[in-house]
């Protein structure tokens, strides 16, 4: 039996499941990834930045399900992980009010 009621309840706490912040009926869930370059010799000073995504769902449903999707934030680089997720928080919000070209939530 399946039912479309979001699935957050108090014995339903998946890790990870929590979202970092809510927007306009939307939970976002930054994704902070350290890029890695190519390794050259001689070995210089590895590049200490990080990338990231968003991912955008309806209020109270899981990010696994199908009321969520995964957003690239392009090629933005960010020193440390707070910034990375400041940033990716932010591409979110622009995302949901529609600031981002060719990017929408609708679907959700």
């Amino acid at each position: 039996m399946s039912d479309s009621s979001p699935s957050r309840s108090p014995g339903n706490n998946v890790p990870g499941s929590t979202p970092f912040a809510s927007y306009k009926g939307f939970d976002l869930y930054p994704l902070v990834y350290r890029h890695r370059p190519e390794q050259a010799w001689p070995r210089t000073r590895p590049d200490t930045s990080f990338l990231a995504s968003i991912v955008i769902c309806r209020e109270g449903y899981r990010p696994g399900e199908d009321h969520a999707r995964v957003f690239p934030v392009g090629q933005s680089r960010w020193e440390n992980i707070g910034s990375a997720r400041r940033g990716a928080l932010q591409f979110g919000e622009d995302i949901i009010n529609g600031l981002v070209a060719g990017e929408s939530v609708a679907s959700l």
